[in-house]
């Protein structure tokens, strides 16, 4: 029996076409119709990211999320995008699901040709944690991310707080430990990352300014680029002087980790 493939026609001339593994996940999906892959490049990231999860024997573990909610399929993608991310530095998976601070589970150990494992926590903190009150009330979740006619503040260095409280719980303080924030805030946090790294971890009261975060290791901004048709993921770190246990220096200098000055206002 041939493997499914599947053709989606957006109209305007926009033709997307899903590989093997992408149309085994799309068809049938609460999810499917949504608009996601909108375009080839974004299809075919997805049947790369399928590929890897195939290749490292966890795609069935994954399937459910993939096939669930919208939201549940972007969390998972983004877990994969991250492991991905690392392996193609030379930082492969060897445990899924790993335990942290037990019971707490994270979502990988990766290790590099230094023998060194790093636990591994991804959060993606969204768009709707921007809203207030008011506009959650006037049914705002409801609506697309990005509205035309609307004015926003964004608040992106709030999604990077709210991630590294909310892991650090899960770190335990004897191995090195890494969270990886793949946002889907307003305002990207591969878009001036520097800024929110600094508005978040070493500004005045941010997260890596004392001890209070020492289990962690070091945050990484997911960066997602697109250029001549084709669509991937990048990493930026950002490192945490006041750590347990610092990230292995050949970690740092693969994703070229750094500590930020806070300067003062005179």
């Amino acid at each position: 029996m041939t493997a499914m493939t599947l053709t989606l026609n957006y109209g305007y001339g926009c033709i997307v076409h899903l590989g093997q593994l992408s149309a085994s996940i799309y068809d049938g999906a609460p999810w499917a119709g949504d608009g996601y892959p909108s375009h080839q490049m974004f299809a075919d990231e997805l049947e790369l990211l399928l590929s890897f999860a195939e290749s490292e024997g966890v795609l069935a573990m994954y399937r459910k999320e993939l096939r669930g909610r919208a939201s549940q399929r972007d969390s998972a993608l983004e877990e994969l995008r991250v492991a991905n991310v690392l392996h193609d530095r030379g930082f492969g998976v060897t445990k899924w699901r790993p335990v942290g601070q037990a019971p707490k589970e994270g979502e990988f150990l990766v290790r590099g040709s230094d023998g060194v494992d790093i636990f591994v926590e991804v959060k993606s903190p969204g768009w709707e944690m921007e809203l207030t009150e008011e506009e959650r009330l006037a049914g705002r979740l409801m609506q697309p991310k990005y509205m035309n006619t609307e004015a926003f503040f964004g608040n992106s260095g709030a999604g990077v707080r709210f991630a590294v409280a909310k892991a650090h719980s899960k770190f335990h303080p004897d191995p090195a430990n890494l969270l990886v924030v793949a946002d889907d805030m307003k305002f990207p946090l591969g878009v001036e990352s520097s800024f929110w790294a600094r508005d978040s971890l070493y500004w005045e009261g941010g997260k890596f300014t004392d001890s209070r975060y020492e289990n962690l290791g070091g945050v990484g901004f997911v960066v997602k680029q697109q250029q001549n048709g084709r669509a991937w993921a990048e990493m930026k770190l950002f490192l945490n002087s006041h750590t347990r246990v610092p990230l292995p220096a050949l970690f740092v200098q693969a994703f070229g980790g750094c500590v930020l000055q806070y300067l003062r206002p005179n």
